[in-house]
């Protein structure tokens, strides 16, 4: 990694710590006190070997000597005053560590949870294709996994500051005993940092690999948890088996290879220190230096040293967490199709209806659009019906006034306003959606339905369960609505699941109501109450339904025909039976399919 490149990093790194701006500078502060007190206690052990060997020159240093007149002179030192100073200074150096301790534990927490929260809002609120078209791994990592990277890469750089302030204090005692000691060791010390450098260049890819092995690895595991019945059925629990531990062991060997890149800084810096120590012997053996300066010094570089490894790891460490930088920075990044229309109208009621204008749609590596020119008027106080084959854009059709998918070309309009200038906020709270596959939370079926409209009063739930024919079998429940339904409501049946998620959408009472295929599950008693309740409520609303279900076409006031994302026929039922078209063959086709069977 370059110098430019790892500079971009470091300044991406404290523009995500940005809001804890103040607990960094307090921990830098800590830092620098905790520091001066160890380097007072450590050059204060000269007076006091000085002492113990009866050696008298090593006061004549000027910096030991003013400190030594803090505490009442040079002359004679009193050995129980210099203890005490030594104590002193070593417990308010290990009290303010202690202090700082605690304080980058507070910025920890409270880094990773606000990473979490913005990266969780940006999951909330970007559009849903962008969302979708992510892999459920990545999102995961980058919510939980990815945080923590990036609070540990804070932590390393805070690291490097605290122990870079430990070095220059350290480094101005040291010049104060001996300057030819100390540039000796600063000497030394490049050499190890070049040594370092060349050990462990591979570092930045390491962490690459490792961040691209941990999402495969939890997409991977997500999806199996997902398809354990498929995988049951196909007897195929051998070979997920047999993935699962690929995966894990690709990621185990990556971490592994980046954990011993990285621990090449220990055994260097230790070896060089061997060496420094060495060095010095030589120097204050030629040079005929006293014995209390030498330990005085050698005593402050031992305690340099690990903060100089410190410093030469964390670049180390940084070019790893590199990867997890980036992608931080990319799911922070707003996106350039974020959703319009924030702070822009609000809407209680639906007067007119809605009206597509030549919208066409166009998904990303797409060979054809999903909706071309599409022309069509959902009124309200009718059912819309949209009738077409698979993949003739009847879901995409549905995702645009859902405001998932914005259109690529051309607009909607609800009652002559563009529908990007609506709040999207205030939009959702006047539509309800239910989908061929509705998704129900963990929790019970009083809370599910209740989603729909949180200040629900328990007999408006209930009427809700009536409306969309799931009140009996609810009663039938072991503890009724209180039942809990288990994750995606797994302890009901298909057709269970699809008449609750019917219930929580009737319960919103919306403006715009919207069922993707929501009634194929039903049986045919079912699906006929349903479309009686759907039919008494329609004039309060727009209602649009997407259905193969001839019975719920026929139902329908108004029905447009999709076919390769265009509008090839619309009218009410009758008048398109009427007609030598595609609904009359789609209907005779039916018709003849349901007298063979």
């Amino acid at each position: 990694m370059s110098v430019s490149a790892e500079i971009r990093n470091l300044r991406r790194v404290l523009g995500l710590a940005g809001s804890e701006k103040a607990l960094i500078g307090l921990i830098i502060m800590l830092a620098m006190m905790s520091a001066f007190f160890e380097g007072l206690g450590l050059s204060l052990l000269i007076p006091l070997v000085e002492v113990v060997t009866g050696e008298t020159n090593g006061t004549d240093i000027a910096f030991v000597g003013t400190l030594l007149a803090w505490f009442g002179g040079t002359d004679e030192p009193d050995p129980v005053m210099v203890v005490a100073v030594i104590l002193g200074a070593f417990v308010a150096g290990i009290l303010i560590s202690f202090v700082n301790m605690i304080v980058s534990n507070v910025l920890a927490i409270r880094l990773a949870h606000n990473l979490r929260l913005s990266v969780f809002d940006q999951v909330l609120t970007r559009p849903l294709s962008d969302v979708e078209g992510a892999s459920r791994g990545k999102l995961i990592n980058n919510i939980w996994e990815i945080p923590w990277q990036v609070c540990d890469a804070v932590f390393v750089i805070i690291g490097a500051l605290v122990n870079l302030v430990f070095c220059l204090v350290f480094l101005s005692f040291l010049l104060s005993l001996s300057t030819i000691y100390t540039l000796a060791l600063v000497l030394l010390t490049l050499v190890t940092a070049s040594l370092v450098h060349l050990a462990t260049r591979a570092v930045h890819a390491l962490g690459l690999e490792s961040k691209n092995a941990n999402e495969s690895f939890l997409s991977l595991t997500w999806e199996v948890i997902g398809g354990l019945r498929t995988i049951r059925a196909f007897g195929r629990e051998g070979y997920e088996g047999t993935r699962f531990s690929d995966s894990s062991s690709r990621l185990s060997n990556i971490l592994l290879r980046f954990k011993i890149r990285s621990g090449l800084v220990a055994p260097i810096s230790q070896t060089m220190n061997i060496l420094v120590v060495g060095v010095l012997l030589a120097i204050a053996l030629g040079q005929g230096d006293s014995i209390s300066l030498l330990i005085g010094f050698l005593a402050i570089a031992y305690r340099l040293q690990p903060r100089v490894a410190e410093v030469l790891g964390a670049r180390t460490a940084l070019q790893g967490f590199a990867a997890p930088i980036e992608e931080m920075v990319r799911a922070l990044e707003p996106s350039p199709r974020r959703r319009e229309g924030r702070n822009g109208m609000a809407i209680r009621q639906i007067t007119d209806g809605i009206v597509f204008e030549d919208v066409t749609v166009r998904y990303p590596d797409a060979a054809a659009p999903s909706l071309s020119d599409v022309t069509c008027t959902i009124k309200r106080g009718e059912v819309t019906a949209v009738l077409g084959r698979s993949g003739a854009g009847k879901s995409t059709l549905a995702s645009v006034l859902m405001r998932f998918t914005p259109p690529s070309e051309g607009r909607v309009r609800v009652d002559g306003v563009d529908l990007d200038k609506i709040d999207p906020t205030a939009w959702h709270d006047r539509i309800a959606v239910v989908e061929q596959n509705a998704f129900l939370f963990d929790a019970s079926v009083y809370e599910c339905i209740r989603y729909g409209d949180l200040s629900a009063s328990r007999s408006a739930i209930e009427a809700a369960a009536c409306a969309a024919e799931a009140d009996d079998f609810i009663r039938d429940l072991p503890h009724g609505y209180e039942t809990r339904i288990g994750d995606t409501g797994v302890q009901l049946s298909h057709g269970q699941r699809q008449r609750i998620a019917l219930a929580r959408a009737l319960l919103r009472n919306p403006a715009l109501l919207i069922l993707d295929e929501a009634t194929n599950a039903l049986d045919r008693p079912t699906d006929l109450a349903l479309r009686n309740a759907i039919r008494k409520t329609r004039a309060d609303r727009v209602t649009l339904v997407i259905s193969h279900r001839r019975e719920t076409i026929e139902t329908a006031d108004h029905v447009v025909i999709l076919d390769a994302g265009r509008v090839i026929e619309q009218g009410t039922p009758s008048d398109l039976a009427a007609r030598d078209g595609v609904y009359a063959a789609l209907f005779n086709e039916e018709s003849r399919i349901a007298q063979d069977g």
